[in-house]
């Protein structure tokens, strides 16, 4: 897969970090692993470092179905979580941009787009200096598919 993500519980964030060719399944296979794992909290605000994608391979169409998807408008449930993506490329940061304001026609969920990585962090409450100190800093969960199920109570 050409997504990897950590989980920080005391910060309350995801940090994800995209790499490589990425296409409309990779995103739909990276977003199902954020919500099936098991420190998955609807609604928890991501940093996104997409610096290291080399290829966007969706046209408009499938722009438009994965806004549809991950706004909640199509086949999952609604996910109202705020994005701070650092995508410092020209191609990446245009069609992260254009997805913005797709997503902003949409509602539910919010992407915002960075150039500098300290923008990012700071536009979460975060004061680290880059994503390396905060991953070195901070206590990050390793990706943990399976989220616990629930036992039922009766009586």
């Amino acid at each position: 897969m050409n997504v990897e993500f950590q989980t920080c519980i005391d910060r309350d964030i995801i940090y994800m970090k995209w790499t490589g060719v990425v296409d409309f399944d990779t995103v739909m296979g990276g977003l199902a692993a954020v919500r099936n794992d098991e420190n998955y909290r609807p609604g928890r605000p991501r940093l996104v470092d997409a610096s290291r994608i080399t290829e966007i391979d969706m046209d408009y169409g499938l722009l438009r179905a994965m806004v549809r998807e991950k706004t909640g408008t199509g086949d999952h449930s609604i996910d109202e979580s705020v994005s701070a993506v650092y995508a410092p490329g020209d191609v990446v940061f245009g069609v992260t941009r254009m997805v913005q304001t797709m997503m902003e026609i949409a509602g539910g969920a919010r992407i915002d787009v960075f150039r500098v990585e300290r923008d990012a962090l700071a536009s979460l409450g975060l004061g680290h200096e880059s994503f390396a100190d905060l991953l070195a800093t901070e206590n990050f969960l390793a990706a943990r598919p399976g989220r616990p199920s629930r036992a039922m109570r009766t009586g």
